[in-house]
This record gives C-alpha cells, sequence and structure tokens, in this order.
C-alpha cells in the first residue's frame, strides 16, 4: 500500500508541479520584453520537474486504485481552480481561446498559478482586468466576509447547520 501512496504522489503532483523558483529577472527598463516574452520570463523563474514512479510491482487491483486516485486528483484540482477566486473558469476559458504567442504565455503562467495572480510577485495580477487577489478566495461568497459568513450560519437552527 505504501507503493501505491508514493506512485499516486508522484502521478498526481507530475501534471502540474514546478521545482523552487529561480532567482527574479531583471527587467531592461531600455528595452521593456513584449507580452509573450515578459511572461516567458516570468514562466523561466520555475523548473518543469518530472516525477517518475515504477509500478510494474503494484498488483493489478494496485493499479486500479491508483487510477481512481489519478482521476480524484484531476476532480480535486478543477475544484481547487474554483476555490481560488469565482471568476477563475470562466477567466482561464476566456484566455484559452488566445492563440497568439501571447495568449499561449498567458495560458501557461495561469495554469501554473492556478489564477490570474502571480505567486512569485506578492499575488500581482499579470491578466489585465484581473481584480485584486480576494482575500478570502472563492471559499466565501463574492463579498462577503469570513465573519458575516460566521455569523449567518450561527443564524441558523442546529439541524439547518
Amino acid at each position: 500500500m505504501t507503493q501505491l501512496f508514493f506512485a499516486w504522489l508522484a502521478l498526481s503532483i507530475s501534471t502540474d508541479v514546478m521545482a523552487a523558483p529561480k532567482k527574479k529577472p531583471v527587467p531592461n527598463e531600455k528595452n521593456p520584453p513584449n507580452e509573450a516574452a515578459r511572461l516567458e520570463q516570468m514562466t523561466a523563474r520555475f523548473a518543469p520537474t518530472e516525477l517518475r514512479a515504477d509500478i510494474a510491482r503494484l498488483s493489478p487491483a494496485d493499479r486500479s486504485v491508483l487510477a481512481k486516485l489519478i482521476h480524484a486528483s484531476k476532480i480535486i484540482d478543477a475544484i481547487f481552480l474554483r476555490q481560488v477566486w469565482s471568476g477563475n473558469v470562466s477567466l482561464l476559458l476566456d484566455i484559452a481561446r488566445d492563440q497568439s504567442p501571447e495568449g499561449r504565455a498567458r495560458l501557461h503562467y495561469f495554469r501554473l498559478n492556478k489564477g490570474p495572480w502571480s505567486r512569485l510577485d506578492e499575488d500581482t495580477p499579470f491578466v489585465a482586468g484581473a481584480p485584486e487577489k480576494p482575500q478570502n478566495a472563492g471559499f466565501y461568497p463574492d463579498g462577503a466576509t469570513k465573519e458575516e459568513v460566521e455569523k449567518w450560519i450561527a443564524s441558523l437552527s442546529e439541524p439547518e447547520r
């Protein structure tokens, strides 16, 4: 079972995992990069990492479980995308329509960051028109604070909670 867990972990993480960031690029003020080049510089701070697992010794039952775990990890990945921000999915679909070099670079960096904010740059937006990253992500309705949600929950009867 330990082998199965590590095989699942390696395979599920390998879809989007990147290693520790490299040092930040220094922009050239005399010759600022175009959007695609800027996004490629930002992406270059990540090092692609391939994770492999030898599953040859897994039983057929363990292989079946591993396949189900990989399927579940893809569902969890989609849920996380929605949890980051309520507008993430629609923005991702808009970005995916742009097949220009800039659009492809933007989509790649969006997928790395799971949203329009650069996690290596204090969550600053890198997609034009993206709002500031919501403090409560998508865990609460847009515009609601944690305190408001907790107050509403407290107002419910025990069975409703």
